[in-house]
């Protein structure tokens, strides 16, 4: 549960701590950045591989869908990958940083294999949300929008 007196950066900092530990009981040795701003915030070391983890707060959404912030793309290039943090304390490593991106209906995170480079959409449900939704706001063929 979210304690309400914490700012954003104190949520950062707490929830980083919460990562590290995690990843602790998963078996790494973790080294964290001790800089406020970055593109990692943890490095975990397992069986003499190095990877890096940025930590970022998550939730699930009504399709049990994890939700959280995308990675930047320096990130991405920088093979970072993302540990959600949930209200509960518990963590996940969300997805493989490597083609994810986020729903552009639900912002659920989805997993682009190259070949499907032109995926938008979590399901064919949000992506016929969205369909109705530009429906809706596309100008009719006087120029003036549908109302």
């Amino acid at each position: 549960m979210r304690d309400e007196n914490l700012t954003s950066s104190r949520l950062g900092a707490h929830n980083e701590l919460i990562a590290a530990a995690w990843l602790m009981k998963q078996g790494y040795d973790v080294f964290r950045n001790v800089a406020p701003v970055g593109p990692i915030d943890l490095v975990g070391v397992k069986d003499g591989k190095a990877e890096y983890f940025d930590v970022k707060v998550a939730y699930r959404n009504i399709d049990d869908k994890i939700i959280h912030p995308k990675l930047t793309e320096k990130q991405d290039e920088m093979g970072v990958r993302c540990i959600g943090v949930f209200d509960d304390g518990s963590c996940e490593i969300v997805v493989p940083s490597d083609g994810a991106s986020l729903c552009e209906e639900c912002s659920g995170t989805l997993f682009q294999a190259k070949r499907w480079a032109r995926k938008r959409f979590c399901s064919t449900r949000c992506g016929q949300a969205h369909r109705r939704k530009l429906a809706r706001t596309a100008p009719a063929e006087d120029g003036l929008p549908l109302v």
